[in-house]
């Protein structure tokens, strides 16, 4: 079974992030110098994880708290008319 990825995926992760993983990936080990930058950069790239993470779903769950997101996901290219008719409805004009 071949694995498919989506290619509208969230980013989660900053960019600081992945290019700390990718530095941390191309270090070699080979003194105990490199052992504590290896160490260091661990420490940085669990922080900028944790901060990135918090940020997500901090952000995921405003979207989930605002009663327009499922019609604003569902229809994008309406964004106008949906905030009009909301006004609307708020109002009691709709007709």
């Amino acid at each position: 079974m071949v694995k498919t990825h989506r290619t509208n995926k969230t980013k989660k992760f900053s960019a600081h992030k992945l290019g700390l993983t990718e530095k941390r990936q191309e270090k070699r080990l080979q003194s105990s110098a490199d052992t504590s930058d290896y160490r260091c950069i661990n420490d940085q790239i669990s922080k900028s994880q944790t901060y990135d993470l918090q940020r997500f779903n901090t952000e995921k769950i405003k979207v989930a708290k605002n009663p327009r997101a499922k019609l604003t996901r569902r229809y994008p290219g309406y964004l106008y008319e949906i905030s009009m008719a909301l006004k609307q409805l708020k109002n009691s004009k709709a007709g």
